[in-house]
């Protein structure tokens, strides 16, 4: 690319000939590593590998995107799912969707799905579910903050929901939890 912005007569169809190189030699390293571009790049918002790039920025941005993507793929050092669960342990407090993940690490969704549950051993969404009821549990059991309010910390505004997703993965209601385990340091005190 460096090569290229240094030709002030860059024609779009050189530009053309270089994607298509560059997006042969993609095909072949994930081939490689038994990957497909289709598997890799679908519904990827932004990152377009088979338009015609019209000028050199637009190639450069493109081309990046794909090393990118391809790179965290490659190297389980920068484990794509340690990525992921850096995020959501970052964005509890928000709404958090299997599409939007996708995108930060520039996954196909149902791509990203497969290889979380893969290599976690569960979906995206009992994940998801586990670490907020795992911080609010904590929550629950070392402060006084009324449980309607940890609700609302980890992005439940409806009570009820909250209640019945902290009763799924511990079998006892918040409230339930918070009695038991101040039972608990009574009777040992």
């Amino acid at each position: 690319i460096e090569e290229l912005s240094r030709n002030p007569q860059l024609s779009v169809s050189e530009l053309e000939g270089f994607r298509q190189e560059f997006m042969q030699m993609v095909h072949y390293i994930l081939h490689k590593n038994g990957l497909t571009a289709l598997e890799l790049f679908q519904d990827q918002a932004g990152i377009h590998l088979y338009a015609q790039p019209r000028n050199l920025e637009q190639l450069k941005a493109s081309v990046l995107q794909v090393v990118q993507v391809i790179h965290d793929q490659l190297h389980p050092n920068c484990s794509v799912i340690q990525r992921i669960q850096s995020y959501i342990k970052e964005h509890l407090h928000e709404p958090i969707t299997r599409e939007q993940l996708a995108g930060f690490v520039h996954l196909n969704p149902a791509y990203l799905s497969r290889l979380f549950k893969r290599e976690v051993g569960e979906s995206i969404t009992d994940y998801i579910l586990f670490v907020r009821m795992s911080q609010a549990k904590d929550l629950i059991l070392t402060s006084t903050i009324p449980i309607s309010e940890v609700a609302k910390t980890f992005g439940y505004h409806n009570f009820s929901h909250f209640s019945k997703m902290f009763r799924k993965v511990y079998r006892v209601s918040p409230q339930e939890f918070r009695q038991q385990s101040k039972s608990q340091v009574n009777g040992i005190s």
